[in-house]
């Protein structure tokens, strides 16, 4: 990939130089998303030289999917949602038959069953467990030290994904 870029006359860089880079871009064209190029790439590219400033074509082309990337995609789902269905199906019946859950039991619970699914690497973020009240805190996290204990009286919100 890289010789391709490179024989098309792209220049790649760490990102961790892509400033320097730019602000020595003179006489060179720069493509740059607005909605993907934080201000301070911005305010360099600007410094540096003439800029085009479009759409980038690579969110639309990842977007574009084959049938195996599909299947691959179903397949993924299928296999979440059976872990989770599983998972609430038994946190529900503990709790309705009076056994004590914390908001952290339910996201290990979760975590568990999805883990016991095969091609499951690991949660997409980390998982948002409110009970009552709790729910309503924006990117809430509980402690096992001070997370709420599950009841019948309120909602639980849960936010969680693999």
């Amino acid at each position: 990939v890289l010789f391709s870029l490179e024989t098309a006359g792209v220049e790649v860089h760490p990102y961790a130089e892509i400033d320097a880079a730019l602000l020595t871009s003179k006489g060179c064209k720069v493509w740059m998303d607005p909605k993907q190029t934080n201000f301070a790439l911005y305010l360099a590219v600007g410094q540096g030289g003439p800029h085009v400033s479009l759409p980038s074509p690579l969110a639309s082309m990842k977007a574009c999917k084959n049938s195996s990337e599909l299947e691959g995609m179903r397949s993924a789902h299928r296999r979440d949602a059976a872990a989770l269905c599983s998972a609430l199906a038994h946190l529900e019946a503990l709790v309705q038959g009076g056994g004590t859950l914390t908001e952290v039991d339910v996201d290990v619970e979760v975590t568990r069953r999805r883990a016991a699914q095969w091609g499951y690497m690991d949660n997409s973020f980390d998982t948002i467990t409110g009970y009552g009240a709790n729910g309503a805190i924006v990117h809430y996290r509980a402690k096992r030290e001070q997370a709420a204990t599950l009841g019948l009286s309120a909602p639980l919100l849960l936010d969680s994904g693999a």
